[in-house]
């Protein structure tokens, strides 16, 4: 008897612990640990920023020691997942949850390059400046992240399934930290980490920051509209984390007013403009005015605070060269300007 009740017990706590690890609790949990790790990277870069000396600190930071931990919560996760799925499968490669197998590559990808990033410092110190972002072992654990932090993201495209305010949250931490580790891995281009370039006259680097740093959220933005029905202020959160982690590193937080402004502009045209319509235009516009949006923030913001010493050249030139950037990337989503029901709903029945 005593038998039969203690099967009875691990059979009801598996199967509780099998349902937290399946499906939108697995995503929502695996998103959750990846923000947190996220602000663990944001707060290494940040010590990168300002200077660190690998005789005086070593290795085991307070930051490294942070986000390695967190890391290792992740791998946990998604390794109980495995292991959970397996016992009820019997088979290692059907355990592997839906969207989670390049996540579970990255996972070790990332341990690799922890290991790799030991001996690295070791051999060479740490990186300052530029280097942080070049270094081939950093290079190697930003790519690890990528892939596991969108798990939750291909979870979500492979399932299917519908999702309505909250449910969506999981699938906006995915991508949006996707993008934090693509705009973080060109800080020399992110115009919301330091506004140097922008108090001279002539500055090509910052011309091409104006355009390449939004064409980069406009990209996830369009994953987004393309696949999901998304609520007002789901593009808004999901460029905010991008440049609220990066404001972490020199403390400009103010600057990531311009992608919230960006990202509010592509709900509203995508509520009320882009959603159903019979017409590829609206996606065009989508495209057009995001980008054009944030350099129009940007610029304001940079003119309050510090005074624009661009001439109208540059600045218009600045605005109209993003709108041209973004609107050629809509042409990657719909080449031409035929439809099939609507542009979003045709857009979104081909993912």
């Amino acid at each position: 008897m005593a038998t039969e009740t203690g099967q009875k017990s691990y059979r009801s706590t598996g199967g509780v612990l099998s349902n937290a690890l399946q499906g939108w609790n697995l995503d929502a949990l695996v998103a959750v640990l990846s923000l947190v790790m996220m602000f663990g990277v944001a707060l290494d870069f940040r010590v990168h920023a300002q200077g660190i000396s690998f005789e005086e600190e070593g290795f085991f930071t307070p930051e490294h020691v942070f986000f390695y931990t967190t890391f290792l919560c992740i791998a946990a996760v998604i390794g109980a997942a495995v292991f959970v799925n397996r016992r009820a499968t019997g088979s290692w490669k059907s355990a592997i949850p839906s969207g989670y197998a390049v996540g579970l590559a990255g996972v070790a990808l990332f341990g690799l390059g922890g290991v790799g990033d030991f001996f690295w410092h070791t051999a060479f110190g740490f990186e300052e400046g530029i280097e942080a972002l070049t270094s081939p072992t950093h290079l190697l654990l930003a790519t690890g992240a990528v892939m596991f932090f969108s798990s939750p993201l291909r979870s979500a495209l492979r399932r299917k399934d519908g999702f309505s305010g909250f449910g969506i949250t999981p699938v906006l931490i995915s991508m949006s930290l996707v993008l934090t580790i693509i705009v973080f891995f060109t800080l020399y281009i992110n115009p919301t980490i330091s506004t140097v370039g922008f108090h001279q006259t002539e500055n090509p680097l910052g011309i091409v920051s104006l355009f390449v740093f939004p064409a980069i959220l406009l990209g996830g933005a369009l994953v987004l509209v393309s696949r999901f029905e998304l609520p007002i202020g789901a593009l808004a959160f999901t460029f905010a984390v991008p440049a609220l982690m990066g404001a972490v590193i020199n403390d400009l937080f103010f600057l990531a007013v311009p992608a919230v402004a960006a990202g509010l502009a592509g709900d509203l045209i995508n509520r009320y403009y882009l959603k159903d319509s019979d017409s590829v235009v609206p996606l065009r516009v989508f495209g057009a005015v995001v980008p054009a949006t944030f350099v129009v923030f940007y610029l304001t913001v940079v003119e309050v605070v510090w005074g624009m010493v661009w001439t109208i050249h540059v600045w218009g030139g600045a605005i109209f060269l993003a709108a041209a950037a973004g609107l050629l990337l809509t042409y990657v989503v719909v080449p031409d300007g035929r439809t099939e029901t609507g542009t979003g709903t045709a857009v979104r029945t081909q993912g």
